[in-house]
């Protein structure tokens, strides 16, 4: 049974790390795309993702917020594994500076809570919790490899993705 219930809970967290900022509506303030990310029955997060441009394109456009607002409550743990599960599945190797960064940045989660990541045009990533700065990491390379979970061709859930980007 707690083999099922830890289980299940992975599961749960599947794709539920977050990711993106607080819009800058000078910014990012077209709506491109939302989708919701239910594990079963159950809802696990709201995503949003928002542009400069309404023709926005993975990752070739700049200047974007992935809003994650999620519907139950998520253990920081829960978060950085799901995230690193994640990147082994779509074969990036995590640097050490990124682990650190999001194991000293993530937060634990409640039902309604907001984590969003906001990218500028060098790549630079600034992440929110509920409209509040949390962190930022100036390396291209990170904000790459963390947006493309729920952004990119590699991403593990391609009809979430393909929703979210407004694609068929």
């Amino acid at each position: 049974m707690i083999m099922l219930n830890k289980y299940f809970l992975t599961l749960l967290v599947v794709f539920s790390f977050p990711v993106c900022g607080e819009i800058n509506h000078q910014e990012a303030h077209v709506l491109i795309g939302e989708e919701k990310l239910n594990f079963f029955i159950w809802p696990v997060y709201e995503a949003r993702l928002f542009s400069n441009t309404k023709d926005f394109t993975y990752p070739d456009s700049l200047l974007f917020t992935l809003e994650l607002t999620y519907k139950r409550a998520i253990s920081r743990q829960n978060l950085l594994d799901e995230t690193l599960r994640q990147w082994e599945v779509m074969n990036i190797i995590p640097d050490g500076t990124w682990l650190q960064f999001l194991h000293e940045t993530l937060p634990d989660v409640s039902k309604n809570d907001v984590i969003s990541m906001n990218v500028n045009s060098d790549w630079k990533s600034t992440l929110y919790f509920n409209g509040e700065i949390i962190g930022a990491l100036e390396e291209s390379n990170f904000s790459k490899a963390f947006a493309a979970i729920w952004l990119s061709e590699q991403s593990t859930r391609p009809k979430f993705r393909n929703d979210l980007l407004k694609r068929e």
